[in-house]
């Protein structure tokens, strides 16, 4: 038990490392207070143009990437260790404890956390962002799509009820942190990427 709890504590701090809070320092700006006040790589690119977003979408997945691989490298006969560290890393991202619990919404260290564990996934929902953005132009759409169809595919491919529990567990926070988005595409509110 005390190497999960280690694996844990390493990824939520992992993913405590926020690159969407820091760029915009960097620039003078507070990204808590501008746009949809959300420190990820969305709120980064529409405030700070696509190079910007892009540079922290990435990091958002190493950090993932590096929390995994960290944990099944060390701990490879922990059952399930990738998904409880990817997990981990998620919630870090999410509800950080250096920004108040305030935090991004996931996709990004979620799509790390498939690239060690399953890079076929990867590839495969990552083509599935890129078509329902530039289909609808909204990523809310495209990461709670990803999200939901992340435990299907997990109960699909490894029918593994446990796996599909931990990664719905993951989902609906993913899903919650978006309602204010739908509401806002409900409404005309929400801005639309420029594609």
């Amino acid at each position: 038990m005390i190497l999960y709890i280690i694996c844990v504590i390493l990824s939520y701090f992992l993913g405590c490392i926020n690159p969407a809070y820091v760029l915009a320092k960097r620039k003078g700006k507070n990204i808590l207070a501008i746009g949809s006040h959300n420190p990820g790589a969305s709120n980064t690119m529409l405030n700070f143009g696509w190079a910007a977003g892009i540079l922290v979408g990435a990091c958002d997945i190493l950090k993932a990437c590096i929390a995994v691989f960290l944990c099944k490298t060390f701990f490879p006969a922990l059952p399930y260790i990738g998904y409880i560290a990817g997990i981990s890393c998620i919630m870090g991202h999410m509800y950080n404890v250096f920004l108040h619990f305030k935090g991004g919404k996931g996709l990004a260290s979620l799509m790390g956390m498939m690239l060690i564990l399953d890079w076929r996934c990867f590839l495969l929902l990552g083509a599935l962002i890129i078509v329902i953005t530039v289909l609808t132009r909204y990523i809310a759409i495209a990461t709670c799509s990803v999200a939901v169809l992340y435990p299907a595919y997990l109960l699909w491919a490894r029918s593994d009820v446990w796996l599909l529990l931990m990664m719905l567990a993951i989902a609906l926070p993913i899903c919650y942190k978006h309602i204010e988005n739908f509401k806002r595409i409900a409404s005309g509110e929400e801005a639309a990427l420029k594609i």
